[in-house]
């Protein structure tokens, strides 16, 4: 029986509220209203994405949006700009909301889905602690779910219309004794790091979020998750962070489940396969929970500013792209967009926005390759060097394909297709298949493979998620 794509959506929508219904108490057993995602509103099919300092055109948004992203991550909306005194009201006059407020409308404007930050607890609520990005006092959680229904109440509408809301920034970061734009609820001495904490704050705020406006999408602060938790040696404990939101019962308190996964730059390899997807999954399998992830700040690092450490991010962009569709993540963003400020990652010339670096090329052409396309799997057969993965974008199939070490690669098309071979920048290569077998050069540098799929003789979704006929 063939089924339509919007009676497969709602079939599974069903079965998630039968399978919820039977799961245990992992936490206490206070009521909990569970917000699950709305089948009319699943975002698009495109992992592509990036933060910015400013969305405005000085700052090159126009050759941002030449991109294709589907988010832009913005940090972010203070609450001490807001409501700066203990019950004195809120202010949304500050000069940082104003200008805010005003990228959002650009953003909306050009269809972009803002991922936007909230931090900067005002000092009332952090008390004994003097950072603003500290744990929120158990006293003023309900004083922070009052000002964050204010916020999704204003902007989730027109004109600003944000949907995606991120609380706090590398939250499992230890507590500073100063204020800064990431962390730290991370308590040292705690069991969990102080996970629970943070879980309990999103227990409290995230219904009132929900209640103000039940088609936003709620993600963690960004987890840093340096390392793992070993149980044996006590070491990473930064790394239960996650687990103890779950411990606290906040499993239901959030829909998006945000992490960070950067990689350093390394002269005669690129960039690894991560961990991070795994081990978040691992734990959620745990308590019975299943969010989808979002890697909300990555990117290839470079200690200084040298032409090979960019031709790497270049040679990094489709690597981590690609990967990203394999994991099954639902955006990877690039940190940062229009900032040398973090390790050099910026994809445009930050004395002249106007001059695209390497990145910036790779990006634009990974983008063009890969955001309308549906992940297939990986090629097989090949040398353990060799990693490649196929996609599928309408009647065409695209691999791409790289090595950390100088091989071939061989790259199955059907009999009789023209394959159009390029390199990571889109520069075409000659190519010859010889009887649906095609043979090529792999290095560092992502290839890519183009030609007309070969049409399967029956429906197999699994193969062919979009295949025309079979929907």
């Amino acid at each position: 029986m063939v089924l339509t794509r919007t009676t497969r959506l709602l079939m599974l929508v069903f079965g998630l509220i039968l399978a919820l219904s039977t799961l245990p108490s992992r936490a206490s057993e206070r009521s909990t209203v569970v917000y699950l995602p709305l089948v009319q509103n699943a975002p698009a099919n495109n992992v592509f994405g990036l933060e910015m300092v400013a969305i405005s055109e000085q700052r090159g948004f126009s050759a941002a949006l030449e991109l294709q992203p589907s988010w832009i991550r913005r940090n972010g909306l203070r609450w001490s700009d807001v409501e700066p005194l203990e019950n004195g009201g809120y202010n949304w006059s500050h000069r940082r909301v104003l200008a805010l407020e005003k990228e959002m409308i650009i953003a909306s404007k050009r269809g972009i889905d803002l991922i936007l930050i909230v931090r900067a607890s005002p000092r009332w609520a952090t008390k004994p602690y003097q950072a603003d990005c500290a744990p929120i006092n158990a006293a003023h959680y309900d004083d922070f779910a009052r000002f964050m229904t204010a916020a999704v109440d204003r902007y989730s509408r027109p004109p600003y219309n944000v949907r995606y809301w991120e609380l706090g920034n590398e939250p499992d970061a230890f507590v500073f004794p100063g204020d800064s734009v990431f962390g730290c609820w991370g308590l040292v001495d705690d069991e969990y790091y102080g996970g629970r904490q943070y879980g309990a704050m999103l227990n409290v705020v995230y219904p009132a979020m929900k209640a103000a406006n039940p088609k936003i999408q709620v993600l963690n602060g960004g987890l840093l998750l340096d390392r793992e938790y070993d149980p044996a040696t006590g070491e990473g404990l930064s790394g239960r962070f996650f687990e103890g939101m779950l411990v606290a019962g906040a499993g239901n308190s959030f829909d998006i489940l945000s992490y960070h996964d950067y990689v350093p730059y390394n002269v005669v390899r690129g960039p690894p396969n991560s961990w991070k997807p795994r081990y978040l999954r691992r734990i959620m399998e745990q308590f019975a929970v299943n969010k989808p992830l979002m890697n909300t700040e990555g990117a290839l690092l470079c200690n200084e500013d040298s032409l090979a450490c960019r031709t790497a991010q270049a040679y990094a962009v489709g690597r981590l792209y690609a990967r990203a569709a394999r994991d099954n993540l639902l955006g990877h963003i690039w940190y940062i967009y229009d900032s040398d400020g973090f390790r050099h990652t910026a994809l445009i010339d930050t004395n002249d926005f106007s001059t695209l670096r390497p990145a910036y090329i790779a990006f634009h052409y990974t983008s063009n390759r890969l955001a309308s396309a549906q992940f297939i799997g990986p090629i097989t057969g090949q040398r353990l060097s060799v990693e490649g993965y196929r996609f599928q974008r309408g009647r065409e199939e695209v691999v791409i394909v790289w090595s950390d070490s100088n091989a071939q690669a061989t790259i199955t098309v059907p009999e009789g297709a023209q394959p159009a071979c390029t390199e990571w920048d889109g520069t075409s290569f000659a190519c010859t298949a010889n009887e649906g077998q095609l043979t090529l050069s792999v290095g560092m540098a992502p290839r890519y493979v183009t030609f007309a799929r070969l049409e399967p003789a029956s429906c197999d979704l699994t193969t062919y998620p979009t295949q025309e006929g079979c929907s």
